[in-house]
């Protein structure tokens, strides 16, 4: 009896949980509608189903009821084991990012690589230039359009021209993380022109808004002005030129200053830093299709202010370059200064940044001048003021998506209508875009490049070494070395004039000291019909200097090396040495080719005794610890010539020269493995300063030059 009601017992509390499988003629029905169904018992079935049993309706002391039955524990349902496997599904989405940020689909060759800006970076403004590359541009090229999108779709995509495997493109940023998304796309990729993304690339800039003073955007009008600009008609019957268009224009013009300041303060290893502007929540200019659709935007403020004078008034005014005393007060500069003063009317110890556009400025066909117009900036009291005429504003660009067209538009200017001092609209666009921003830099305290006009009694001089440096090394290569910096390198194929590719190797570290490159790789970036053809480059420095090689082909050639012979084998022997190029006039008639090997075996270089007079320097001489001496050049000058002797115990040596050269080589001085340097031997003040140092990795083996009544050139032979 006792059996029987335990069982009896056992069968009430279990009922609950003991379901029978449906009939197979309701197998398929959605929703049980029985009243005696776990659903109206609010449990959950835990058979007849696909998913893994439930614990939810079971007692929780059943097995502590059941004596005779060993209590295990429930085993706990299973985690699904992880998969790297998703559901690709017609290829909807294909190259989108997954769940937990991994994907098993490759990164594509073709997702545009972003240079200047890693993921989650921080910056502190609205429009923010990125640039980049499409693969590898020296392995090859290829042409298309990046299209940015906001994941959130904030702000409408824009697409940027990819030119030779190179992209850059100004981006619209909103307070804190921004998701984009980089798409390419081209006509000779597969899949280009569906919804699978096959080139993507993500980043995140998270953009905190400036805090600073801004930069004040004003518009100065005559009183009687017609507030119209310059431009041709076909150009008004688009986009008009009236006060509006002025405004979209200029304030574009503004985003882009903004952009390029702060792209340029990274370059420079000073952070994305820049300048700001006031805002107000007003009718979005900066895309054609926010214009469209009437939407709302915060937006830099443009004020019009209005002057006193009259247009005829401002357009007889003399720019102040235009006279000879400067910026009097009764010209352009400081009416624009009496209107903004008046305008804004500031408290004493207030200080202004306004940047001023005249829209009155006018191209005056007759006289071949601009009137109305001036190119200044300064300050007046706590005004800081840059002034701007409006010569230029037919081919700026009304808002972000026409950025790129405008540097593309070729075409040529009318000058019936609009200034001739630029040849095309882009090159008009450039011209105005820098010469505004040129004078903001001003009221930011961005001096002028030293010189003797800019010069304070009280200012250091300036020196910057702006010399360049080109070696040719093994394996057709040439190393390029500037104290300040490698920038970039302009090449010119045979027939070219102007500069049409060129490599940038400015990057967020800085500028590289010394940077290698093959005669390959520039090759590469020449069109398939000139490539084989005659070279020339044009390598730039950090310091605003210059080096140019006439040919690229002669310079990596067997001309510009020689084996090193010595008495002992396989030493020197077996080593090939390279000569750097020349400084001074190597070609000058009548001059003599030389060169010097300095290193040897078994003998010590102790002293070098440069022959001079106050003009020029004749010759070097070398003087071995074993008495034996080299010459280059002549003995001519100051009698017995200066010495500079080395410090053997510490194992000084020459690692390159402090030279002064025009026609000939006037100055120089000797620079040494400790840090050292001679005096300057001859005119310390004569030619161009350039400082030629052996490349790290290798050592000065010797020196090549020519001569004639002086010595006319100079350059290192280097070997590793």
């Amino acid at each position: 009896m006792a059996t029987s009601g335990f069982l009896k017992s056992l069968r009430r509390r279990s009922k609950a949980s003991i379901r029978t499988e449906p009939s197979a003629d309701r197998s398929g029905d959605q929703y049980n509608t029985d009243s005696s169904s776990d659903a109206s018992r609010n449990t959950v079935p835990t058979t007849g189903s696909i998913t893994p049993p439930s614990t939810h309706g079971s007692d929780p002391a059943l097995d502590q009821q059941l004596k005779n039955i060993n209590p295990n524990a429930r085993p706990s349902p299973q985690p699904l084991p992880a998969s790297s496997r998703y559901s690709v599904s017609g290829m909807s989405g294909l190259g989108s990012p997954v769940l937990h940020g991994k994907s098993n689909l490759p990164v594509s060759h073709y997702a545009p690589r972003i240079v200047n800006a890693p993921n989650n970076a921080h910056v502190y403004q609205k429009f923010f230039c990125v640039y980049g590359t499409i693969g590898d541009p020296s392995q090859h090229t290829t042409e298309g359009v990046v299209t940015v999108t906001r994941e959130d779709d904030q702000f409408p995509p824009t697409e940027w021209k990819v030119c030779d495997s190179h992209w850059k493109a100004v981006i619209y940023l909103q307070p804190g993380p921004n998701r984009l998304r980089f798409d390419f796309s081209s006509p000779k990729l597969s899949n280009s022109s569906n919804s699978n993304r096959l080139h993507s690339t993500y980043l995140t800039i998270n953009m905190t808004p400036p805090y600073n003073a801004p930069l004040q955007l004003a518009v100065l009008l005559a009183k009687d002005s017609p507030e119209t600009f310059d431009s041709v008609p076909a150009r008004i019957a688009v986009e008009g030129n009236g006060l509006d268009a002025a405004v979209r224009k200029y304030r574009m013009a503004a985003y882009l200053w903004h952009a390029f300041t702060g792209e340029q303060m990274v370059r420079q290893k000073m952070g994305p830093r820049s300048f700001g502007f006031e805002e107000e929540w007003t009718g979005s200019t900066s895309h054609q299709q926010d214009r469209m659709q009437g939407k709302m935007r915060r937006e830099a403020r443009v004020h019009i202010i209005r002057s006193e004078k009259t247009v005829a008034e401002l357009r007889e005014l003399q720019s102040a370059q235009q006279t000879t005393e400067g910026a009097n007060e009764n010209g352009l500069f400081h009416v624009a200064a009496e209107a903004v003063n008046d305008y804004f009317k500031p408290l004493p110890g207030q200080k202004q940044y306004v940047s001023v556009l005249l829209l009155d400025a006018h191209w005056d066909k007759a006289a071949g001048a601009v009137t109305g117009h001036v190119a200044h900036g300064g300050s007046v009291g706590d005004l800081n003021l840059a002034v701007f005429g409006s010569q230029f504003l037919q081919s700026y660009p009304s808002s972000l998506d026409e950025v790129g067209d405008s540097f593309l538009d070729c075409t040529r200017l009318d000058t019936d209508a609009v200034s001739s001092k630029a040849g095309s609209s882009w090159e008009a666009a450039n011209a105005g875009l820098g010469g505004h921003l040129k004078e903001i830099g001003r009221i930011f305290v961005a001096r002028e490049s030293f010189s003797t006009r800019t010069k304070l009694p009280n200012d250091r001089p300036c020196h910057v070494d702006e010399s360049m440096n080109a070696f040719p090394i093994e394996g057709n290569q040439i190393v390029l070395t500037a104290k300040t910096g490698v920038v970039a390198i302009e090449i010119l194929g045979e027939g070219e004039t102007v500069c049409h590719h060129w490599i940038d190797y400015g990057t967020r570290e800085g500028l590289p000291k010394q940077q290698v490159i093959s005669e390959l790789q520039i090759r590469e970036r020449l069109p398939e019909a000139i490539r084989k053809g005659h070279v020339r480059l044009r390598a730039l420095s950090g310091g605003g200097g210059s080096l140019t090689i006439d040919d690229l082909k002669r310079l990596c050639s067997k001309e510009s090396s020689l084996k090193l012979t010595g008495p002992l084998a396989p030493g020197p022997l077996s080593r090939i040495a390279y000569r750097s190029m020349p400084v001074g006039s190597p070609a000058k008639e009548g001059s003599e080719a030389q060169e010097v090997v300095i290193e040897r075996e078994g003998r010590l270089l102790l002293r070098v005794v440069v022959y001079h007079d106050p003009a020029t320097v004749h010759g070097i001489e070398f003087i071995y610890e074993d008495t034996s001496t080299q010459l280059l050049g002549t003995r001519a000058g100051k009698e017995g010539g200066d010495t500079f002797s080395f410090d053997i115990r510490r194992g000084e040596y020459i690692t390159g020269f402090h030279i002064r050269a025009g026609e000939s080589i006037q100055g120089l001085a000797i620079i040494t493995s400790l840090g050292e340097m001679s005096l300057v031997y001859g005119n310390p003040q004569g030619g161009h300063m350039t400082n030629l140092l052996c490349p790290t990795g290798y050592t000065v083996c010797g020196v090549s030059g020519s001569s004639s009544s002086q010595l006319d050139s100079l350059g290192l032979i280097i070997v590793r």
